[in-house]
């Protein structure tokens, strides 16, 4: 004899759960898009992300896909009349609850069963295993009371004497509830919104970073962070990105050069730069060198090199002399129209680790508002590559 759930309640159940779980993982998607301003490498959150909600998600399709190969089992009568297999504790599989950890009370406020046991056993890789008691409630919104009330009545009539005679003639449930669509059943469901899942959040991601820019400066902006000493420091790493008041940075390379003359090393940065703001302008001039930046050796003008310095630099490949191309030089202005740009900057390398600087303001004075904020990336030797 056994219990089943209602297959269209349980289904239903599903299809809310899963679709929820696409909204939450699309908007964690947006959440994460939109935190240039606290987190600029995002990748790996997004991959952390995406882990956790791929493995909650398919967690727990197999587990509704086990409760559904199960035919919506949820307590069967054993053959020898002396206990349970309880399915609703572990879909993977069911609990034997002997009939002498078993009890069973009806809830004072409604129609709802509540199934305790103190032990139970799974059987597992040809082991029986004794697990903790636990208890179930058994809500009218998932069975039919009268089904419930008599399978509950059995078992408690089998506990008193396992050999009670049972017409089972009048307690064959008839699964009246059933879910039409095939697609829409519990078994499939979970699967095709979980695919869908995943290509929606990389598109999500794909699409969102593609239209962004950062946020255009405001007297909000201002107050915080009309200081001087506002530059924010990162270490190097391939790809990342940098937000600042103006712009959108994405350091694609940063590759170890030789002047082809003098064989001095240089570092050429790669930089892809999105803009959305009226006051936004970039030149080489905004771009500096130093063996160990400090605020007062930039006010002090002690950088290695500028930018500006290497408009024409020719270095050395493969033995052959080659000019950079592509170098930024007098100017970049956003409010040209073009709101996406890629160049390189060339600067003079420290012997050790060198710090870039990128200067939105002049650090000898006040930043005003149609000036950016200053960023200061660190970059070991290590992380090179060499063309």
């Amino acid at each position: 004899m056994t219990l089943k759930m209602k297959s269209a309640v349980f289904d239903k159940s599903v299809r809310i759960w899963f679709e929820l779980y696409f909204v939450l993982v699309v908007i964690g998607t947006l959440l994460i898009n939109r935190l240039p301003l606290l987190l600029d490498n995002r990748n790996p959150l997004y991959l952390f992300f995406w882990f956790v909600a791929m493995v909650i998600g398919c967690l727990k399709a197999i587990r509704v896909k086990l409760a559904v190969d199960s035919e919506y089992r949820a307590v069967e009568i054993v053959e020898t009349r002396r206990g349970i297999n309880l399915y609703l504790r572990n879909y993977w599989r069911p609990i034997y609850v002997p009939f002498k950890w078993l009890k069973i009370k009806q809830s004072d406020e409604n129609n709802d069963f509540i199934l305790s046991y103190d032990k139970a056993i799974q059987f597992r890789f040809g082991k029986a295993l004794l697990v903790s008691g636990n208890q179930v409630e058994f809500s009218e919104k998932y069975f039919v009371f009268e089904e419930m009330s008599d399978i509950f009545d059995v078992i408690a009539n089998l506990q008193k004497d396992p050999n009670v005679v049972i017409d089972y003639d009048k307690l064959n449930p008839v699964e009246k509830n059933v879910t039409k669509d095939k697609w829409r059943t519990a078994k499939f469901f979970p699967w095709i919104l979980l695919g869908t899942s995943l290509v929606s959040v990389i598109l999500t991601a794909i699409i969102s970073d593609e239209f962004f820019s950062p946020s255009p400066y405001t007297l909000q902006m201002e107050t915080s962070l009309n200081s001087p000493n506002y530059h924010r420091i990162y270490d190097y790493s391939k790809g990342m990105t940098i937000s600042t008041n103006f712009y959108k940075f994405k350091i694609l390379h940063a590759y170890k050069v030789q002047e082809a003359d003098t064989d001095d090393d240089y570092i050429v940065l790669n930089i892809n730069a999105k803009t959305a703001s009226e006051y936004a302008t970039i030149s080489d001039g905004n771009f500096m060198s130093f063996d160990n930046w400090s605020m007062k050796a930039e006010k002090d003008s002690n950088e290695i090199d500028d930018a500006n310095n290497n408009e024409d630099l020719v270095i050395k490949t493969h033995g052959r002399k080659k000019g950079v191309i592509n170098m930024l030089r007098s100017g970049w202005d956003g409010s040209e129209g073009n709101d996406n740009y890629t160049f390189n900057v060339a600067l003079k390398k420290a012997s050790g680790r060198t710090d870039i600087v990128y200067a939105g303001f002049q650090a000898i004075l006040s930043k005003s508002k149609h000036e950016d904020t200053s960023f200061v990336l660190k970059i070991n030797p290590n992380d090179l590559e060499k063309i």
